[in-house]
C-alpha cells in the first residue's frame, strides 16, 4: 500500500495541541496579541510564568477578558517571536489604557497579572 491509499491517522495531534487548558472546549483562534519586551520574552520562553502588565510593550486585537491570546516578545533586532498562547484576564481597551498611562508618566499604575500562569502554554516547552 502507498502512503497516501492510507486512512487518515486520527491519533496525529496538531502543530496548535495546547493541553489541557480550561478554554479547551471552546476555544476558536486567539483574539489578540500581547508584546513583551525582549528580556521577559527570553526568560518566558525557558519557563512558564505568570505574564505581567509591566513587562508588555504592545497588544493588538480587540480582546476580551477570558479571551485566548497570543504572546509574544519583540527581539533585540525588532523582530517579533511568538511563544505562548493564553487566557487574558483583563481586555485590550484596559491594556491599552494602562499602557498609555505608563508612558505619559514617570509614575507607574499597580501591576496588574494579564495571564496567570497556569492559564498559560508555552508552544515549545522544553
Amino acid at each position: 500500500m502507498r502512503h497516501f491509499d492510507r486512512e487518515p491517522d486520527n491519533r496525529r495531534v496538531s502543530g496548535r495541541n495546547i493541553g489541557a487548558m480550561p478554554h479547551e472546549s471552546t476555544a476558536s483562534s486567539p483574539r489578540g496579541t500581547i508584546v513583551l519586551s525582549n528580556r521577559v520574552g527570553r526568560a518566558l520562553r525557558k519557563q512558564a510564568a505568570a505574564v505581567w502588565d509591566s513587562a508588555v510593550i504592545d497588544c493588538c486585537g480587540e480582546f476580551q477578558a477570558g479571551d485566548l491570546v497570543n504572546v509574544t516578545f519583540r527581539g533585540a533586532d525588532g523582530g517579533q517571536f511568538a511563544i505562548a498562547i493564553g487566557l487574558a484576564e483583563i481586555d485590550a481597551a484596559a491594556l491599552r489604557a494602562r499602557l498609555s498611562m505608563r508612558s505619559g508618566t514617570d509614575a507607574s499604575p499597580d501591576n496588574v497579572a494579564l495571564i496567570a500562569e497556569k492559564n498559560l502554554t508555552l508552544l515549545w516547552p522544553r
